[in-house]
């Protein structure tokens, strides 16, 4: 009803629409509500994780093989446009490989970009487990969450998820253009 008649609507009800929103998608994921902001798809999301962490020259972004384009050419862009280095982990069997994403670790090795659920076969990656390495490893671990979100359950906080995002348009079944996003606060910290 707002976009069909915003002239009826105040300044003041737009920002009391978006600070609902928050609390909304923070509790869908699990998070404080002051660490989740509004975007207009997946890829505003993933566009801040790849021009605003803190990277340098020569860090490594590492994606899976099979990974969404989505999360292929917005960081192909950024290590292009920051001078990062993409690097591809080999999948098995079509599925991103734990054994495989920890060989994969390098020096440079600061940024691990993945999809919640595989768009192409439903795969369900281990958040939990994969964030953990993360952690250890030092990486920035940076959530696609749209193939889930709506029908997969995720607490970000608790897996230790750094950057996710999600347009809300598919499983939660919103309308084109909305979407929102979840910066953890260690990343907020640091962003740009």
């Amino acid at each position: 009803g707002a976009r069909r008649r915003p002239s009826r609507r105040g300044p003041h009800d737009a920002f009391a629409t978006s600070d609902w929103l928050r609390g909304a998608y923070a509790k869908m994921i699990g998070a404080p509500k002051r660490t989740v902001g509004i975007g207009l798809n997946t890829s505003y999301g993933l566009n801040m994780a790849a021009f605003g962490l803190p990277l340098k020259r020569g860090d490594e972004i590492l994606i899976s093989d099979v990974e969404f384009p989505a999360i292929a050419y917005t960081w192909k862009a950024a290590a292009e446009a920051r001078g990062l280095r993409l690097k591809f982990i080999k999948s098995h069997h079509r599925c991103f490989d734990i054994e495989s994403f920890e060989k994969a670790i390098g020096k440079r090795s600061r940024v691990l970009a993945l999809s919640y659920v595989q768009f192409f076969n439903g795969y369900k990656n281990d958040i939990a487990a994969i964030a953990e390495i993360c952690r250890k490893r030092h990486l920035y671990f940076v959530v696609d969450g749209i193939q889930g979100m709506g029908h997969e359950p995720i607490n970000v906080v608790r897996c230790g998820v750094d950057v996710f995002t999600s347009g809300c348009q598919k499983w939660m079944l919103g309308p084109q253009g909305s979407g929102f996003f979840y910066l953890s606060d260690r990343v907020r910290a640091k962003m740009t």
